[in-house]
């Protein structure tokens, strides 16, 4: 069983929904995430609590990264 299978099964057995993502997708992510605050799909104050350290930047802070893992809780 691969790493990221044993991640996933571990993640979700502990009520987490976790995805994998080359990360180049980050960009795409971010833009998403953007869009759903606009939308009110996501609340602002959440993302600022939770998500604001995150760089979006991979080519500085992960240049060598193949794969982002995304978790959220259910």
């Amino acid at each position: 069983m691969g790493i990221q299978n044993v991640l996933s099964k571990q993640l979700e057995e502990a009520g987490y929904m976790v995805r994998f993502a080359p990360v180049h997708c980050v960009g795409e992510l971010e833009n998403e995430i953007i869009q759903r605050m606009e939308g009110s799909e996501i609340d602002y104050q959440l993302y600022e609590k939770h998500m604001s350290w995150f760089e979006f930047d991979h080519a500085n802070r992960m240049s060598s990264a193949m794969t982002v893992i995304i978790v959220s809780i259910l």
